[in-house]
């Protein structure tokens, strides 16, 4: 199934904002094996101060990402790892004084062991970015795999430019 939108999901109408503590957990119980997670941001001036936070994001107690959000702009992180217990947890971890860490959406899926099977435990697999070459606006693929639905996200990209090249033989 495809979902296309020009506007921001509902779901990142809503946030959390964590003003108490440096540090902030979820944790979460899981099935060992594949899993992915991602974690999403959009700030929206929802403070009124028109100064998106940074903050870290931490997986398991080990760095993931430093989060740097914008004013307008939906951010996400997204990796596969391999969980090798039975819960995991993501923190949000304060960076900047008076710069608060907050989140929209967290996504958690356990995924087909087969999916990911030579994802070493060591390592996980992070996403930089999904494109949806020639798309005028957000496309969601969703796919219901053996044990959750998958969705993936691609952003608009659009080529403004290109150089067409002649050659010839002999």
């Amino acid at each position: 199934m495809l979902q296309s939108s020009n506007t921001v999901s509902h779901v990142m109408s809503t946030l959390r904002v964590f003003t108490s503590r440096k540090k902030n957990c979820y944790f979460i119980r899981v099935d060992k094996g594949p899993l992915l997670v991602r974690a999403s941001f959009y700030y929206g001036n929802y403070d009124r101060k028109l100064s998106p936070p940074s903050f870290d994001l931490l997986i398991d107690g080990n760095h993931w990402t430093k989060v740097i959000t914008s004013l307008d702009q939906l951010v996400y992180y997204e990796v596969v790892y391999v969980v090798e217990s039975d819960a995991t947890s993501i923190c949000l971890a304060q960076t900047q004084p008076n710069q608060f860490p907050f989140i929209s959406a967290l996504e958690v899926r356990s995924l087909d062991p087969k999916m990911y099977n030579y994802v070493d435990p060591k390592y996980a697999l992070f996403v930089r970015s999904r494109f949806a070459y020639g798309a005028s606006a957000t496309v969601r693929y969703i796919t219901i795999d053996t044990l959750a639905i998958v969705v993936l996200v691609f952003f608009p990209f659009r080529v403004t430019f290109y150089h067409v090249v002649l050659t010839t033989c002999g």
